[in-house]
């Protein structure tokens, strides 16, 4: 990540998202409006924080988002993550 770059943080669709948003929401980060339409085709989505977009992905592909640097932060169900990460090379870093 370079010094101009945007923190993208990967948020799931889905059941878990209405819970991970009021974890965003608590640290003050509030995406555009446009973020609350499931009917917008964007992937991704900026924030009132300059320095921070988020992307919304399908859990499954959490893994994959991150691995690949599409991501720099994820938030996921246990089940995916256990699912991704015994097939991966990188470590669970914590699991809530």
């Amino acid at each position: 990540m370079l010094a101009n770059d945007k923190l993208i943080f990967a948020l799931p669709k889905g059941r878990i998202l209405r819970d991970v948003m009021s974890l965003v929401n608590k640290v003050g980060i509030e995406p555009e409006a446009a973020f609350e339409d499931g009917d917008d085709r964007r992937l991704r989505f900026a924030t009132n924080d300059p320095n921070i977009d988020i992307i919304r992905v399908r859990s499954i592909d959490m893994g994959t988002i991150l691995s690949f640097g599409a991501a720099h932060f994820g938030i996921a169900g246990a089940d995916v993550l256990t699912d991704w990460w015994k097939l991966s090379r990188y470590p669970l870093l914590r699991r809530v």
